[in-house]
């Protein structure tokens, strides 16, 4: 038995280790233990394995997404001579999202009836384009509203796509959707020079705190995609998972249960963030098990451990671990 173990939590919004660190029975099933950290780097390998024009976060794990280029606009339309949206065998398409060009960050929910031959009619837009303006709409409600025509009408040059469902956000009594493209997400460098790299620096930090207090015994750890947001210097009290954070875990008989992330599809279909989980988790006798929390515990700032607990057998020689002088 060790003593307790300072870490530095200052750059969490809500303060908890569990969001970015996790203990679990080794793979072998054996008595040893394994740390599971959450890893900003590790998600932005796994973007490089999808299309640019991704949706960060599905509605729905079975939703189509369709992008195209306009060719113009209006203050409330998207117009494209070469209309794919048309085609579609699924749900009816309720968003449109900007994701590079001229009016790139804007999120429209599309006008009942609003789809023509070559032209979208939309409802509402939001504005939400680069890491500071979504941490500000979570945290501190700033956009949520929306207008009724676009902030910078589309053009030429204006990249789309087409969702048929959204996860949403939800400030006080307003929800507004969580649609964001893989390429927004990796390249705006609020995400990685405010946010993720800072994030990365943190965890390492308390990795080596504890490789420290455990004095060369043997440890291994395990890193799982992640991306945060809000500033996530040291002491700012800030940062939280923007995407479900996989770290934030529960272990019961045994099997790994995960937070959903939801995340962007592989060219096979499957969420590239669970296939990097899955390569470093689901070893031995492990399964890894996906549980969509986004509603109950995510947009809360929380994930699956935040919100269950296990009632546990401690073993026979540490019944009373906690008054055991750590040795």
């Amino acid at each position: 038995m060790t003593a307790a173990l300072p870490y530095s939590n200052g750059m969490l919004h809500v303060g908890h280790i569990d969001e970015f660190m996790a203990i679990i029975p080794a793979s072998d099933g054996g008595d040893s233990w394994q740390v599971v950290l959450a890893s900003p780097q590790g998600a932005w390998d796994r973007m490089g394995w999808v299309e640019e024009y991704e949706p960060f976060f599905y509605g729905d794990a079975t939703d189509p997404v369709q992008p195209g280029q306009a060719t113009g606009g209006t203050a409330t339309t998207l117009q494209d001579s070469n209309p794919l949206f048309l085609f579609t065998d699924g749900p009816p398409w309720r968003y449109v999202r900007i994701y590079d060009g001229t009016g790139a960050g804007q999120v429209a929910e599309i006008d009942t009836n609003g789809i023509s031959d070559y032209e979208i009619t939309v409802a509402s837009v939001w504005r939400l384009e680069g890491a500071e303006e979504w941490r500000n709409a979570i945290v501190d409600g700033e956009g949520r509203v929306p207008q009724t025509t676009w902030f910078e009408v589309p053009d030429a040059m204006s990249k789309y796509i087409l969702v048929p469902s959204s996860r949403e956000w939800r400030w006080g009594s307003d929800d507004f959707p969580a649609v964001i493209t893989t390429r927004e997400v990796a390249l705006d460098p609020e995400f990685w020079a405010i946010a993720n790299g800072p994030a990365e620096q943190n965890i390492n930090a308390a990795k080596t705190t504890l490789q420290a207090a455990l004095a060369g015994a043997p440890v291994t750890f395990i890193e799982v995609p992640a991306v945060f947001l809000g500033d996530a210097s040291t002491g700012s009290g800030d940062a939280f998972a923007f995407m479900p954070g996989l770290a934030n875990l529960q272990v019961w008989n045994g099997q790994l249960w995960l937070p959903d992330p939801s995340g962007p599809r592989m060219f096979g279909g499957e969420d590239t963030m669970q296939v990097g989980a899955d390569a470093v988790l689901e070893l031995g006798t492990r399964t890894t098990y996906y549980i969509d929390n986004w509603d109950t515990y995510h947009r809360a700032f929380g994930e699956v451990h935040c919100g269950t607990n296990v009632l546990r057998a401690p073993a026979q020689d540490c019944s009373q671990w906690w008054q055991a002088p750590p040795s």
